[in-house]
């Protein structure tokens, strides 16, 4: 799922991200464990998310993928376009090709790190990569890099 709410870049990297996708999915009353795909120096969903041979599906059932592979191979089957509640996500404060429908993510499609993630989220200074949630290309993870004094949502997937 995409985040119901906005964040600044400075969400305290790794483990900020990943509380706030837990948090996110404990108010929905949603199973399980979640995990951000965001990026850091010290971590990237290819080194820190299980590579699910099962399919990935929004918190609606829909299939966003087949499986890892499928997920990380630059088309997504549908974008990612639905909250912890079910809901269109929130806009961001900023736009890439004409939509504000970012999500920061510091995340190539491969699910490998990038080299913009505001100070590995941490500062609101510099620039961090986002990705459009209303997207099935590659642009869905990498989009842009925006000014880390925007704020937008994060993507959360169950683990």
């Amino acid at each position: 799922f995409t985040t119901s709410t906005v964040t600044a870049a400075n969400f305290g990297g790794l483990m900020g991200a990943d509380a706030i996708c837990n948090m996110r999915a404990q108010a929905a009353g949603l199973p399980g464990t979640y995990m951000a795909w965001v990026s850091t120096d010290q971590g990237s969903p290819a080194t820190r998310f299980v590579q699910s041979m099962v399919p990935y599906r929004m918190v609606n059932g829909t299939k966003v993928a087949d499986d890892w592979t499928d997920l990380t191979d630059g088309t997504l089957d549908v974008n990612i376009n639905k909250t912890e509640l079910n809901g269109t996500p929130p806009v961001a404060s900023f736009s890439c090709n004409n939509t504000n429908r970012m999500t920061w993510t510091g995340t190539e499609v491969d699910g490998t790190a990038l080299a913009n993630t505001c100070s590995n989220w941490s500062s609101t200074a510099g620039t961090g990569v986002v990705g459009r949630n209303t997207i099935t290309t590659a642009t869905w993870t990498n989009c842009a890099a925006a000014p880390c004094t925007a704020t937008a949502p994060i993507y959360c997937f169950q683990q």
